[in-house]
């Protein structure tokens, strides 16, 4: 996931480079895929810390157990969208950028 938020991160600077309307079609579906990424480190560091608590039979293991949870739905249901923010992200500004100004009037 890091290897490819750099990836993306590279993509959209060159992007940039080459037009600058990818600067304003890309930033939603980057920012996205950052905030998952991002995320993603907060779950795992909960999960580890988790992890290690439980392993020393806490009172609160409900609570730890829940997090291990909560991890793990994030993981299996939530991080796979940034997938998607990817794939968007890389069809650039074309069909955004293809839209006449007064299509926008309907």
């Amino acid at each position: 996931m890091l290897r490819e938020w750099s990836d993306l991160t590279r993509w959209v600077i060159s992007a940039a480079q080459r037009d600058p309307n990818e600067v304003g079609a890309t930033c939603v579906d980057y920012l996205q895929f950052t905030t998952y990424v991002c995320l993603a480190w907060c779950w795992a560091r909960s999960a580890v810390v988790a992890h290690e608590r439980l392993n020393g039979n806490p009172e609160e293991q409900a609570f730890y157990q829940a997090k291990l949870q909560t991890a793990r739905f994030f993981f299996e249901r939530l991080l796979p969208r940034a997938h998607a923010h990817a794939e968007s992200l890389r069809a650039g500004s074309g069909s955004l950028m293809s839209l006449d100004a007064d299509h926008f009037a309907f």
